[in-house]
């Protein structure tokens, strides 16, 4: 199609040649065929850039059908579904169709995930950021932290991460404990990479608490097998907090709001 498209371009272009050429046009006659061919350029501006961007496209491998591709500044999330030397058609993942001119596509600044999709890179991208209650950090002593380590054994977890702390005589806060404790068990997950970076850290505290940042890269790349491994991972961050004793921050809603209610009313009949 794209060929047939191209030889259609070439071939009207041959047929003003030949116009040119069958009449004998003269310079003195070349004023009204350039105020027509300026007439034109206008009008099909847009159609020329397209088509030069699809060559830029095709010409350093950017673009093929079957690609899944972003363009934020349209809103577009999909799938190519076909390429013409002007248009492209992307199935977003809504099953909404979008049809987009390749001058948009350049213009709009488009990211081609297809890479990353197959495999062809070192993973994909796990960035998630937790608000720690700043209430529930506290500092530990030697026997705190030896009761967490006894409790991390018996779940089975890994403790060795911890040993440089255990004949500390200086209290350590439980976030400390627990970003020592978190780290180790990213390096050892068997669906994580530290390529091209494995990072947890913690960020500048804000008023819900103290944000706790994972960057990291899954090695199952496609939908469904990072989805799985990336929730598999924060089920484990929530239960693992409980043990470090930390707790995730979260707005009252308007449950805890009549619990509270309803404590303060029960204490107030309780005294009377």
């Amino acid at each position: 199609k794209h060929f047939a498209q191209t030889a259609m371009l070439v071939g009207f272009g041959i047929v003003l040649i030949y116009v040119v050429c069958l009449f004998g046009l003269q310079s003195k006659d070349f004023l009204p065929f350039g105020i027509f061919a300026t007439l034109l350029s206008l009008l099909f501006q847009d159609t020329i850039k397209s088509v030069a961007v699809y060559y830029h496209l095709h010409t350093n491998d950017l673009l093929h059908t079957g690609d899944w591709i972003e363009v934020p500044a349209y809103n577009i999330d999909g799938v190519i579904t076909d390429i013409s030397l002007v248009m492209v058609t992307i199935r977003n993942w809504d099953n909404t169709v979008s049809n987009l001119s390749m001058l948009s596509l350049q213009s709009g600044a488009f990211k081609n995930n297809q890479d990353m999709l197959d495999g062809r890179t070192s993973g994909r991208r796990m960035y998630r950021s937790f608000i720690v209650d700043s209430r529930s950090i506290k500092t530990l002593d030697s026997d705190a932290v030896n009761e967490i380590k006894e409790r991390l054994k018996k779940c089975g977890e890994d403790v060795i991460a911890l040993e440089s702390v255990e004949n500390s005589s200086k209290p350590q806060l439980n976030i400390y404990l627990y970003r020592i404790y978190l780290r180790h068990w990213l390096m050892n997950h068997k669906d994580l990479t530290r390529h091209p970076r494995l990072v947890l850290r913690l960020l500048e505290p804000v008023p819900e608490g103290v944000p706790l940042q994972v960057y990291t890269y899954i090695t199952k790349t496609s939908v469904v097998p990072y989805e799985l491994v990336q929730s598999s991972i924060m089920e484990h961050m929530f239960m693992s907090m409980e043990w470090f004793g930390l707790r995730i921050y979260q707005k009252p809603s308007s449950s805890d709001v009549s619990e509270i209610s309803s404590d303060f009313v029960k204490y107030n009949l309780s005294d009377d």
